[in-house]
């Protein structure tokens, strides 16, 4: 799974840690939420916002996350970024040529380097 692929899944588990400690439907928790601001700036609350963010996902967090990431949907893309690959794969960066010409850099989980080209293939890209 492609890191971008993976950010809305990330996002949806920010999204119900942040629901379920304001005790509100996840569809009232927009992707540019302020947490900060919600939980009022609370040194507790943000904490254990945190705590509960790092386990849902495995990752660690410190308090400046707070500051460097202020929105679900920023905080979601870094958690995506320092995920850890499921058991036995790998990440690999893989360089694609687009249909248009240009370049990109994506991320893939795989087991072998064969099968991330395959899923950049397979995600639109004319050469890798």
């Amino acid at each position: 799974m492609a890191v971008l692929q993976s950010v809305d899944k990330v996002q949806q588990k920010i999204v119900g840690v942040l629901a379920g400690m304001l005790e509100i439907a996840p569809e009232s928790v927009g992707a540019d939420a302020r947490y900060k601001e919600i939980l009022q700036s609370d040194p507790t609350a943000l904490r254990s916002f945190l705590m509960q963010v790092e386990a849902a996902l495995d990752v660690s967090l410190n308090d400046a996350s707070i500051d460097n990431y202020p929105t679900v949907a920023e905080l979601a893309i870094h958690c995506a970024e320092h995920l850890s690959p499921p058991r036995g794969e790998r990440l690999y960066v893989v360089l694609c040529q687009m249909p248009d010409g240009s370049t990109c850099e994506r991320i893939y989980n795989a087991p072998r380097h064969e099968l991330a080209a395959q899923k950049a293939m397979d995600d639109g890209a004319a050469a890798v």
